[in-house]
């Protein structure tokens, strides 16, 4: 099962269990939907710890571990929330796995196409048998992953991380993005190590 276990001691391991996870899920991990597979291609961390890390980009929920949280910004994988805490992993792109999978079909980026994508893949209203949920990979992966700021935080936004590392990206120059925001994320990131 992924460990999505938050080590909430200090900035430092909330920011080394960001990266354990993200290894994990981009390495480990598909998204299976019915009879599609999706490899995670971006991700972005959030989380809010009083007094700790205060990361007021963080939607607030009650929600357990281990949950899918939809939400007008896309779909999250939640972290348990506590009095104190809590947090999520929004997913902002996939690759469809599939055997045939045509070029243009290949990768979704952006977190309210996921979605569409997503729900695409469900197929039919009246069919109510269906998979949806985190598959381990036949194999270890091994792209390398590179961190880079979080997209869309407001500037204006009380936040002291609006700055800090917490999307994590793979196969950047293969994705479907404008050139402009494609060479903005390539100057800006920075391999995971």
């Amino acid at each position: 099962m992924l460990d999505l276990t938050i080590n909430s001691e200090s900035v430092a391991t909330i920011g080394q269990s960001f990266d354990r996870i993200a290894r994990e899920l981009i390495h480990r991990w598909h998204l299976r939907v019915n009879d599609d597979l999706y490899s995670f291609t971006e991700i972005e961390f959030y989380f809010f710890k009083t007094s700790i890390h205060e990361d007021y980009a963080t939607h607030e929920h009650e929600y357990e571990g281990y949950q899918w949280r939809g939400h007008a910004q896309g779909l999250d994988m939640t972290f348990e929330a506590t009095e104190d805490s809590d947090g999520g992993i929004l997913i902002r792109g996939l690759r469809k796995d599939n055997v045939g999978t045509s070029a243009s079909e290949k990768y979704t980026n952006g977190p309210r196409r996921v979605v569409t994508l997503l729900f695409k893949s469900l197929g039919l209203v009246y069919l109510v048998s269906k998979q949806f949920g985190l598959q381990p990979k036949p194999q270890q992966t091994a792209e390398v992953i590179h961190k880079v700021k979080r997209h869309g935080l407001s500037a204006g936004q009380k936040n002291d991380y609006l700055d800090a590392l917490y999307r994590y990206c793979i196969e950047i120059d293969l994705w479907d993005i404008p050139k402009n925001n494609k060479s903005k994320i390539t100057t800006e990131m920075l391999p995971l190590e």
